[in-house]
């Protein structure tokens, strides 16, 4: 059964709307015209009531929703899963895009470690206490592509976590070698909200 909710204005006291006059109410073939001498014009959510000499009247019956009232902040939504301070090194080998995950990394409070090459990335790694997600490129330059290097990493560290980046189709990432990781992969370019969903994944995993 339809529920409707009625929106009512009082009559105003004029003469009335004439005879081809409930057309221009508004734009379009929504009204029907109606005879001069008091009308009801019903087109679908919308009725008019013009009784000549009397004003006019107007009702509006619109469909309610069963759906929670409660005003929500278009923002929250949106707002991305914070970390909680887990250390996460970034290996990319392209200063730019690096730049831009080391910054989105620490806005989302993450504790961060950068490096250009897997020679770097091992020297972070035997130097930091401890690192919980390695965030690495999957082709890189020097020689030792992402995959390779964290294949040795996860040797060393049973527990990291890993995700890969890649500009390149996803058949085309998949052409390297990822062995037994257990990893995800994050397409270039990224929003910061998916970087945040990708993360939390994998550190949740």
């Amino acid at each position: 059964m339809a529920h409707w909710v009625r929106f009512e204005r009082d009559g105003e006291t004029g003469i009335g709307m004439l005879e081809g006059e409930t057309i221009a109410v508004c734009e379009g073939d929504l009204f029907a015209s109606a005879p001069a001498t008091g009308a009801t014009v019903a087109v679908e959510d919308v009725i008019l009531q013009t009784p000549c000499v009397n004003g006019t009247e107007v009702r509006m019956f619109l469909p309610s929703t069963r759906s929670s009232t409660t005003t929500q902040d278009p923002m929250k939504d949106d707002e991305p899963i914070r970390g909680q301070g887990e250390v996460i090194l970034v290996l990319e080998d392209d200063p730019d895009v690096r730049h831009l995950a080391v910054t989105s990394l620490k806005s989302l409070g993450y504790r961060v470690l950068e490096a250009s090459d897997a020679k770097a990335a091992e020297k972070e790694l035997a130097a930091a206490r401890e690192v919980d997600l390695l965030l690495s490129d999957v082709v890189l330059r020097g020689g030792v592509s992402g995959p390779e290097f964290a294949l040795k990493a996860k040797s060393l560290y049973p527990q990291l976590k890993v995700v890969f980046m890649t500009g390149y189709a996803p058949e085309h990432a998949a052409n390297h070698n990822f062995g037994e990781l257990d990893t995800k992969l994050l397409n270039k370019p990224f929003r910061r909200a998916d970087l945040a969903q990708v993360l939390h994944d994998a550190l949740a995993h």
